[in-house]
């Protein structure tokens, strides 16, 4: 239920005063750093209260009259990332289980790169193990498209946008 984050905090932030803005959890785009690096007393300051979305949100599930920010991370470094946070189970902050699908792609896959050179592979088997693992690994599943719809959507919605970090500004994982 996403009660929380479309209910009750945006109206908390109005009976205080503040303007409800939704921060996009991208995934393995410094989403996670940022918010433990804010602290609660420092957005009582501003004019915005920051409402932290789950990975499940994309920026068309969010109230057309709210402000929009988010983290980004060039493509290729944040699926890689992604596999590796997935193939050391969250750690060091998380502790998760592989689905079972996942623990065979990482069986068959060690890294991201013999993932990757599995996907341009002209063994058709090995090729087809690797788009299973992609669809598998649950941050490898997360694109852009899910979090924007399209480029087009995008664009349409830019007056909502108060602000896009770039996770290649900032140290890497």
């Amino acid at each position: 239920s996403l009660i929380l984050e479309f209910w009750a905090l945006p109206l908390w932030a109005k009976l205080i005063g503040k303007t409800p803005l939704y921060v996009l959890h991208i995934n393995k785009a410094a989403r996670t750093s940022l918010r433990r690096a804010v602290k609660p007393k420092a957005c009582r300051k501003g004019t915005y209260f920051p409402i932290w979305t789950p990975h499940r949100v994309g920026m068309p599930d969010i109230p057309n009259n709210h402000p929009v920010a988010f983290f980004i991370r060039q493509p290729s470094s944040r699926m890689a990332s992604g596999f590796s946070h997935v193939m050391h189970k969250g750690a060091p902050h998380y502790a998760f289980e592989h689905t079972e699908a996942e623990r065979q792609a990482f069986e068959r896959f060690h890294s991201f790169q013999e993932l990757v050179d599995g996907t341009l592979s002209e063994d058709s088997d090995r090729k087809q193990d690797a788009l299973n693992a992609w669809n598998s690994i649950h941050h490898l599943t997360w694109s852009y498209t899910h979090f924007f719809q399209s480029e087009d959507y995008l664009q349409s919605q830019k007056h909502r946008i108060l602000f896009v970090g770039s996770m290649e500004d900032m140290a890497s994982d």
